[in-house]
């Protein structure tokens, strides 16, 4: 499945999440690529929000990884600063998304920024997200799910 959206305003990317919460759930391991400042992290801010997170949702760039609770967890990390699997280990990222009985069952909703410094290590079946800045205010929504 291959959905496209184009988001001219805030309120465009919140109804685009709003939509995409329909889709995404426990268990899926979303990849969201763009530059920097592509609207990454506004996108799970509004995204989290349909999932009934009230608190500030923030970018987890120098904590690498955030937690939040809603009917199950919520995993939001940040790869950008990380450029081995020895890094990853000691982050402790399979322990995250990955249930201790199982290598192959995600245990939460695993939002991943920069997802591609870890690419091998990703689930098969991640589905992407890819945000392009198209104008200032503008963005170009793809979001990628195999069936």
């Amino acid at each position: 499945m291959i959905k496209t959206f184009i988001s001219n305003s805030l309120k465009d990317t919140e109804k685009i999440a709003k939509e995409l919460s329909k889709i995404i759930q426990r268990g899926d391991c979303v990849l969201l690529n763009g530059e920097i400042g592509a609207g990454k992290t506004t996108f799970t801010q509004f995204l989290l929000k349909n999932y009934g997170i009230k608190s500030a949702v923030s970018s987890p760039t120098f904590t690498l990884l955030n937690v939040y609770d809603a009917d199950f967890p919520i995993y939001h990390f940040d790869m950008y600063r990380i450029s081995s699997f020895e890094e990853l280990a000691e982050l402790g990222f399979e322990d995250y998304i990955f249930s201790a009985n199982s290598p192959y069952v995600i245990t939460g909703l695993t939002l991943i920024e920069w997802g591609e410094n870890i690419k091998d290590a990703l689930p098969k079946n991640a589905i992407k997200l890819n945000i392009e800045k198209i104008g200032e205010n503008s963005r170009k929504f793809e979001f990628i799910k195999d069936e």
